[in-house]
Formats: C-alpha cells, structure tokens, sequence
C-alpha cells in the first residue's frame, strides 16, 4: 500500500481536518473509504430528483439527462509526470462519488477521462531521467492507475491520451475560437 492511501486513512481519523481541505473533499474521502467498507447505507430513495447548480444560468436545476437513464461524464485526468498527490487523489475521489451515485439512482454511466501524456513538466523530466516521454507516460499512468485502486476508486469507462487525439484536440479548439 502506498503513502498516498495511509495519509488519507490519517486525514479521516482525525477531526477537524475537513477545514484544511473543504468539507465536500472531507466528505468525498470519507463517504469513499467507509462505502468501500460497506459502512454506508445511502439514505435516498429513487423518487427524489437530483438537483444541480448550473453555472451558466447560476441557478439550482432539475437533472435531466441526454438520454434517458444514460450519463456521460467527461472528467480532466492527470498530467502524468510525476505520481499522484493530494489535488489528484481530491478530484478522483470527488467525480467518483458523484459517478456511484448516478450508478446507484440507476443510471449507466459513462465515464471519460484523459491522460495528458505530453506536456513541458513531462518533458523535462524525459529528459533528466533519460528516457523518451511515452516511456515516462507509461509508468506514472500505471502508478495512477494503481494508486486510484488503492483508494477504491472505479476506474474510468475509458482514458483518452492526448497523444492519440491531437488533430481532435486542434480542430475542436478551431471550433471554440470561431
């Protein structure tokens, strides 16, 4: 087990800690490891709606998806240069909360996140490890991988590299600046 998993089994235990990270992180790792555990009952029924802010109208809205019992999520990945820390283990632990309860309300759920695998930080350290930046993208995505299972977190439906999307990545940034 790694250091990143002990500390945040550290985090819980102690109170008064939600104040140094947000009570909704506190609650996301906390909710996480004590579902993993089978601790937690989750008390709403399927009648309620789900709620969501919407920051484009800046007003609370009745979630209605796409298609229907259908989600998708697209969640930011890591830029794989280094291993995981706390910001990475914070949004993981957040977005995968969040997934379970649409699985648990019913819906199939579609969840994207990418791998930023190129990038001036990753290069860097190519270079001052001597290795080429896909060999380095390869270790820390499966360090990621690894880490994001320690702490019980359901892996993504599927992780897009940027590598493999950038005539996508260009022409869709296109469309935004037209």
């Amino acid at each position: 087990m790694n250091d990143l998993k002990k500390g945040l089994e550290e985090l819980i235990s102690l109170e008064g800690m939600e104040c140094l990270f947000g009570p909704l992180f506190f609650f996301c790792v906390s909710f996480c490891f004590q579902l993993s555990l089978g601790e937690i009952k989750i008390p709403w029924g399927s009648e309620k709606m789900i709620k969501l802010y919407n920051t484009m109208t800046r007003s609370k809205e009745v979630f209605k998806p796409l298609v229907d019992q259908q989600v998708s999520m697209y969640v930011c990945g890591p830029t794989v240069y280094n291993y995981i820390h706390i910001g990475n283990a914070r949004s993981v632990i957040a977005f995968d909360t969040i997934r379970r309860y649409l699985e648990y309300r019913g819906y199939q759920v579609r969840f994207v996140s990418n791998f930023t695998d190129v990038d001036d930080k990753m290069i860097k350290a190519a270079q001052a490890e001597n290795i080429t930046v896909p060999e380095l993208a390869e270790r820390y995505i499966a360090a990621f991988k690894e880490d994001v299972q320690a702490l019980n977190v359901e892996p993504a439906t599927v992780n897009p590299r940027a590598t493999e999307n950038i005539t996508d990545i260009i022409a869709f940034v296109a469309d935004l600046i037209e």
